[in-house]
């Protein structure tokens, strides 16, 4: 019963922070196709609000937000299970040593 309770807050973790890295893609997107109509409006250009958001075009970048961060998240997953895994075996030695 532990272990599986374990699976799932490792999986909702997995989730989260999957999340997070796509929103926080998603702002950087939004932000870089957004640049023209800035510079734009700094510059002195009028724009109405829905020539300034027809800017924005995260439709082509979706997959590339999805796979990104879903890699980016796996990567740390993999690294915080091999890190677990390995203090582990490190105290399984510890103990073996002690008891002989």
């Amino acid at each position: 019963m532990k272990q599986t309770l374990k699976l799932n807050t490792n999986w909702e973790k997995f989730i989260v922070g999957t999340l997070y890295i796509m929103f926080t893609m998603t702002l950087v997107f939004t932000l870089i196709s957004l640049y023209v109509p800035l510079k734009g409006l700094f510059l002195g250009k009028n724009f109405t609000l829905i020539e300034f958001l027809s800017y924005i075009e995260l439709r082509k970048y979706i997959p590339v937000i999805i796979t990104v961060s879903i890699a980016i998240n796996a990567k740390e997953f993999r690294k915080k299970k091999q890190l677990f895994l390995l203090t582990t075996r490190i105290k399984n030695k510890n103990i073996r040593n002690l008891y002989p």
